[in-house]
């Protein structure tokens, strides 16, 4: 299994990939393939059985890319929210669409991030990060889910809560 550790400025909202080597990911960062911007509602995958999952929590062991304290409900004032997220297959190519949504009660869904991912090694199947997702979204309560895209391919999809 390869992995990559994602890193993130979150000021710029710029994230990045790691290239890993031996036992476990160097922090190596590669650099960033665009700076992204709130993106309009688009069409989202379908919903994939075969797809990879993400697993979110409170914070993340880098050096084994796996999640300390695993949940999927934050406060909306949480400082760092971690995620590992297992793809269902490689990801076959040196970047990834990572998209980030709104989901309301009606199962409606609004895309707030669609931004291009570097993956430093296409045989990565396991990539991670820990950064403050709820600035990201404002600090709004509410669900939220993270999928990673190879052009139409869902590889990766999680869903994680906001609560006041």
């Amino acid at each position: 299994m390869r992995r990559a550790f994602l890193t993130a400025a979150i000021l710029a909202l710029v994230i990045g990939a790691c290239s890993g080597g031996g036992s476990g990911p160097a922090a190596v960062p590669d650099s960033p393939t665009s700076v992204p911007t709130p993106a309009p509602t688009i069409d989202l995958p379908i919903a994939d059985p075969l797809a990879g999952t993400i697993e979110f929590g409170a914070s993340l062991d880098e050096e084994n890319l796996e999640i300390e304290k695993r949940n999927s409900k934050f406060k909306t004032k949480s400082r760092q929210i971690a995620w590992v997220a297992h793809l269902s297959e490689p990801a076959g190519a040196t970047s990834l669409t990572l998209i980030l949504a709104s989901r309301n009660k009606a199962g409606v869904e609004k895309t707030l991030i669609k931004t291009d991912v570097d993956v430093a090694d296409p045989a990565f199947d396991t990539l991670g990060n820990a950064i403050d997702l709820a600035l990201l979204v404002d600090r709004k309560a509410g669900t939220y889910v993270m999928r990673y895209l190879r052009d139409a391919t869902l590889l990766a999809e999680g869903t994680f809560t906001l609560v006041k």
